[in-house]
């Protein structure tokens, strides 16, 4: 989910009728799916207008020595942003008894909903 906020403070996707999609053939074709565009757009909304930008590439000039002028992209994650993204993601895997939650080290399922949080 990109960071597309309206005027009054509602996320606004940007994906069109492509996740849509995706979860029909997911369905048509009886196939585990884990839903990330709807999990982050829970997470964006969770953050909120101002504090979603620390899921993404939001810096400003001399912040950080790779993005010297600074980057504002409401596309791509940040490092905080991706690793909840990556929880979210083991965390669907593992409460949808997937064959990939063998894989899930326990102790990360047990930090799991620790880190979810604000």
């Amino acid at each position: 989910m990109r960071i597309n906020f309206n005027e009054h403070g509602v996320l606004v996707d940007t994906h069109g009728v492509y996740p849509l999609i995706v979860r029909m053939v997911a369905k048509d074709l009886e196939v585990p799916y884990v839903d990330l565009q709807g999990l982050t757009e829970k997470l964006e909304i969770q953050y909120g207008t101002e504090k979603s930008k620390s899921l993404h590439l939001h810096f400003e000039p001399g912040e950080n020595p790779y993005e010297p002028n600074g980057r504002h992209d409401d596309t791509h994650l940040s490092e905080k942003g991706a690793n909840l993204i990556a929880i979210l993601a083991l965390k669907d895997i593992a409460q949808k008894g997937l064959e990939l939650k063998k894989h899930i080290k326990p102790q990360v399922l047990g930090q799991i909903s620790q880190s979810t949080k604000k």
